[in-house]
């Protein structure tokens, strides 16, 4: 379970003065940034928070899997795309802990021998796959990964390996395979003797070739054996092998090097893993990409001579890492769609289990295991899925889901009430969640449904509802799902005889926002159907129809590659992003990815291609977002997603008159970091969220100026970004962090020059909802993944441009009594955020906890105290929501927020509604308020006269209406019952006065 804190300061009683304390500490010390406005490198936004929701109940890709030799409790897992991260107690709680550096790749991590608080991180994912991103050099931390200190090796993009000097901390070697997407000089084997201050680079080949594989003889540190690979991607294919890919040895710690070939086929090669037997380090095993020869070698003499074993080498791009047993050197295991065993050293493979079926079991695609050297059978499984542990030699498996890398492509949301998400996942399936439950434990793991299959990738509703929803998997295969049913109906179009429709690995789906029935479908054409996905039309091709077979891929055509030919890229010229107008249904735009870019103001019968009208971006370039802007019917905004033809930039450009003219308005987006999403604010066009390859940006004037939204966001890639149009929440769809909302971002809509200098601003305060949180999974394991839920009644968003001394907020309702008033944080130049949860003060006293059997204060109460004695460490799970001492429910109707800063003095009114789910009339709201109203008067008359025993009877009476720890009260009305015990109370006040 990964701890956090929840997203408002509240003003329901927090449980201890410690727990109080904490939450507002961390919360002031995220939000201690003063602007005016809006600068490049701040923003007023800052104090506002996302809530991660996850899910976890899927991983993302882990590359590597290191455990403190030192202390196997503690475990430390690298992800492609969803940063470092670290538990202490063998995976009951795991944080990220590379967040603050900004980089959110990694290939590999080394924990010195030496001193396991010295641990080597190398960014960038070593894999090839076209989703793949980039890191930037190599960093080490000396305190066990709390700080970080970046050491150079910027540029090589993607580090395959960092090998830790057994006997000296400040000896490290680093394989770097370099960057994915264009030749550069940036690769090879690089050695540092003085702890990263300086590096040299020991072995290079080419500027296409890298070192993907480094192993050290565990014996002589002066042995050293790498492998390098030459390759290259592009946006239409990718050349996986070629002279560079050989395998070579150092005996005087990288100083010198020798290729090794007795054995070794001749000619290309593609990727070559390498692993070393511990037990036996003259033992070698490497996997070998080779177009006739390729398998299992294995060399019994320190590399001099190499023997083919068998042809087992699964997909190398993607796999092609074998590794030896610790204790056995007979025992080779197989990276691959399964984890593969050999007790022969390497001769005959068995295909571990992955049962029942492809996933309810063992995960599919494994890129890293860890073997405890201590007892072989315990091992730590990392691939696409995530995170697998296994005690009995890989036949069995438990998943480690309780953190979220998900690594999401798409998302949508319909409008449920509360609404629902949909996403489609990197080889996980595509997911719906809601964006909030009644879960005193927030938002959990089996709150996500799975409603398709394979690499999840794009998600539509229709209009007519939650029963339409469309849902892509990789390479535009679509199905129609009814979310209540689970009915799940193929839709795929068909192309006419002889012809072959050309589908983007994330080809896009578009319900429309005018007409329900009509969805739209990217492909070489674009696909219509009009009645719900029953029937389809297609447009003329809309793509440039380029031959990929005649481009060259590294100095080869690409029809000419022989080895991992284009794995990943079934073919090219394909439709990648489709908008609608929200203005006029007619005007339609699509783009491809060979650089055009159509629109149609005839609802598709007819296009003009208006890409060539635009400058400042190189002919060609891949388009990956359009947004069809409602400032306007020939409003859009494009985004080129370049890094495929090694251009690292963003590039961002706008039109207003279909196409004729653009201006570009990336000013202000950090180089290194493409746009990978773009939203426009429903009804302030003038709003823009951008997303890039490691952060969110934000633009209040058009995207004239940018500045990034830092908040509680982490470094990843932002590949989706959607706003509710009702809600006006930012859902973020990530790929590496799973997705994150934030709530009501009308606040960021409303920000303007005035607001930033006006001395108090609050903002309209959205209408809030009486919810019940229930303890109905208390069940469930304490390895549990808990999102955050949305905070608990209204928000009241403000900024202060001065500083003042106090801020003083009184909630009144519409009969005028003061219902609430608390305070809330004074910092200037950021929106600050609290919140009401709704109830009347907390009744003095209490009613106990009601969580353990003892009566005393349940798990997760942080920081409450048995009987008054010491605080106990709060054990799992941990509830988002308050558990402590609480008011009992306001009634729904209509109420006013007062915010005095200072010598200002404002007011908002709003809307407090019942549970749209619930049966309970306003009138049994009133009811209920009107009498528990009532019994706290009586109460506190009874108590004042030391009448406690006549007055426990109430006590308990408003425990039933307002609940305790995690047991819910009810919101109707009081029963007869309930007027006697407080007609017998109002007769012994009578008596007592007498």
């Amino acid at each position: 379970m990964t701890l956090r804190l929840h997203p408002l300061v509240r003003v329901h009683p927090i449980a201890s003065r410690a727990r109080r304390s904490t939450h507002l500490c961390r919360l002031l010390a995220a939000l201690l940034v003063a602007t005016a406005g809006i600068t490049s490198a701040q923003s007023p936004f800052d104090g506002l928070r996302f809530r991660e929701i996850g899910p976890a109940v899927m991983g993302g890709r882990i590359h590597d899997v290191e455990v403190d030799p030192k202390d196997p409790s503690t475990i430390y897992i690298a992800a492609a795309g969803g940063g470092v991260w670290k538990t202490t107690n063998k995976g009951t709680r795991w944080a990220p802990i590379f967040d603050a550096t900004g980089e959110n790749s990694f290939g590999d991590l080394a924990v010195s021998p030496v001193d396991s608080r010295v641990i080597w991180a190398g960014t960038g994912e070593q894999n090839n796959r076209q989703s793949s991103t980039w890191g930037g050099g190599i960093y080490r931390s000396t305190d066990a990964g709390a700080t970080w200190t970046f050491l150079g090796l910027r540029e090589t993009a993607s580090i395959a390996r960092v090998v830790a000097h057994p006997t000296d901390a400040n000896v490290a070697y680093v394989a770097a395979v370099g960057n994915l997407w264009r030749p550069t000089a940036e690769r090879g084997v690089y050695r540092t003797r003085d702890a990263g201050r300086s590096w040299e680079r020991v072995l290079f080949v080419d500027t296409l070739t890298g070192a993907t594989e480094l192993v050290m003889d565990p014996r002589d540190p002066s042995i050293l054996y790498a492998a390098t690979y030459q390759r290259l991607r592009t946006g239409f294919g990718f050349n996986g092998g070629g002279a560079g890919s050989a395998l070579y040895k150092s005996t005087d710690g990288g100083t010198t090097w020798r290729r090794l070939e007795v054995g070794i086929p001749t000619g290309d090669k593609g990727r070559i893993g390498l692993a070393i037997a511990v037990s036996k380090p003259d033992v070698l095993v490497a996997t070998i990409e080779h177009p006739t020869a390729g398998g299992t070698y294995r060399s019994e003499d320190a590399g001099a001579t190499w023997a083919r074993k068998s042809a087992m080498n699964p997909r190398p791009m993607y796999y092609s890492k074998p590794t030896i047993d610790p204790t056995n050197d007979q025992r080779v295991w197989m990276m691959g769609v399964q984890p593969a065993k050999s007790e022969d050293g390497g001769t005959t493979f068995e295909a571990m289990p992955n049962s029942p079926t492809y996933d309810l079991g063992l995960k599919d695609d494994h890129h890293a295991l860890w073997i405890d050297p201590r007892d072989p059978r315990h091992l730590l499984l990392g691939g696409d899925g995530g995170l697998h542990e296994s005690y009995d030699l890989g036949y069995t498996y438990a998943r480690l889901n309780n953190f979220a890398i998900g690594q999401f492509y798409r998302v949508a949301v319909d409008d449920r009430d509360p609404y629902w998400i949909y996403g489609g996942m990197q080889d996980a399936h595509s997911w719906m969640g809601p964006s909030a439950t009644t879960h005193w434990l927030g938002i959990l793991n089996q709150d996500w449904v799975q409603i398709g299959f394979s690499d999840g990738t794009g998600h539509a509703v229709d209009l007519k509802g939650e029963r339409y929803v469309y849902s892509t998997s990789s390479g535009g295969s679509l199905t129609r799902v009814d979310v209540v049913t689970g009915d799940r109906w193929d839709i795929q179009p068909q192309a006419p005889t002889g012809e072959r429709y050309r589908f983007d690995w994330t080809a896009p789906v578009l319900a429309s926002r005018h007409r329900a029935g009509t969805v739209y479908l990217g492909a070489n054409k674009l696909l219509i159907s009009r009645d719900f996905g029953v029937t389809w039309s297609a447009t003329a091709d809309l793509t440039r129809g380029v031959n990929r077979d005649t481009l060259r891929i590294g100095g080869v055509p690409s029809g000419e590659v022989r080895l991992s030919r284009n794995d990943g890229e079934s073919s090219f010229s394909e439709i990648t992003t489709v908008a609608e107008s929200p203005v006029d249904s007619l005007v339609l735009w699509v783009g491809t990815d060979d650089g055009n870019i159509q629109v149609s103001r005839d609802g598709g019968r007819t296009w003009t291609e208006v890409g060539r009208h635009l400058r400042g971006v190189a002919d060609g370039s891949f388009v990956d977002r359009i947004v069809a802007s409602g400032s306007g019917k020939g409003a859009a905004i494009v985004a080129f997603e370049n890094h495929r033809s090694g251009d690292f930039r963003p590039y961002l450009f706008r039109t207003t008159d279909f196409g004729r003219s653009w201006t570009s308005i990336a000013s202000g987006l950090p180089d290194g970091n493409p746009v990978r999403s773009i939203a426009e604010y429903p009804g302030k066009p003038n709003v823009l969220i951008a997303g890039t390859e490691r952060f969110l940006h934000v633009s209040v004037d058009s995207g004239a100026t940018w500045t990034r939204l830092t908040a509680n966001l982490p470094p990843t890639r932002y590949d989706d970004i959607v706003i509710h149009p009702r809600t006006k929440d930012i859902v973020l769809a990530t790929h590496g962090r799973s997705i994150w909302v934030l709530d009501d971002a009308s606040p960021l809509a409303s920000w303007t020059p005035a607001v930033a200098t006006a001395p108090a601003t609050l903002f309209p305060v959205r209408r809030a909802t009486l919810t019940l949180y229930r303890a109905d999974v208390s069940t469930a394991a304490h390895a549990i993944y808990a999102a955050e839920n949305p905070a608990e009644g209204a928000t009241f968003t403000y900024h202060l441009a001065q500083p003042v001394d106090t801020v003083r907020f009184t909630v009144t309702n519409a009969a005028g009594r003061v219902v609430r008033t608390f305070t809330g944080p004074t910092t200037r130049g950021v929106l600050l955020r609290v919140a009401w949860d709704l109830r009347w003060p907390p009744i003095a006293g209490g009613f106990g906890f009601g969580g353990g059997e003892e009566g005393g204060p349940p798990s997760g109460a942080g920081g409450m105290t048995r009987g008054g004695g010491a605080a106990r460490r709060p054990a799992l799970p941990i509830p988002v929501h308050d558990i402590g001492a609480r008011g009992f429910h306001a009634a729904p109707g209509t109420y006013t927020v007062t915010m005095e800063a200072g010598a200002v003095k404002v007011t908002q009114r709003f809307e407090v509604r019942g549970d749209p789910a619930s049966d309970v009339t306003i009138a049994e709201h009133r009811a209920r308020e009107a009498f528990l109203l009532e019994v706290l008067e009586v109460q506190a008359q009874l108590t004042a006269k030391g009448m406690r025993r006549e007055a426990a009877p109430l006590s308990r009476l408003l425990g039933a209406f307002t609940g305790s720890g995690v047991r819910q009260a009810t919101m109707h009305g009081p029963t007869a019952t309930h007027r006697a015990v407080l007609a017998e109370a109002r007769r012994a006040l009578g008596a007592g006065a007498r």
